[in-house]
């Protein structure tokens, strides 16, 4: 199994948003932690952790046009 974190802790431009991929949970723990420190009003609401395994993408089907009403 794997551990994915979705952390979004600050403004995409600057880095604060993302998604990463660990092996372990000390590691995620860490990631989590340090993120946490580096910014200045931490909320554990910003990251979501995942357990699971990593599938392949394949397109279900392509879009040609978009439309915003």
């Amino acid at each position: 199994m794997k551990y994915f974190v979705f952390y979004s802790d600050d403004y995409y431009e600057n880095g604060g948003v993302g998604f990463c991929e660990f092996d372990k949970k000390v590691d995620v723990l860490s990631f989590i932690e340090g993120r946490m420190k580096s910014v200045e009003h931490p909320d554990i609401k910003d990251y979501s952790v995942i357990e699971g395994r990593r599938l392949p993408i394949e397109v279900a089907e392509v879009v040609t046009r978009v439309k915003i009403c």
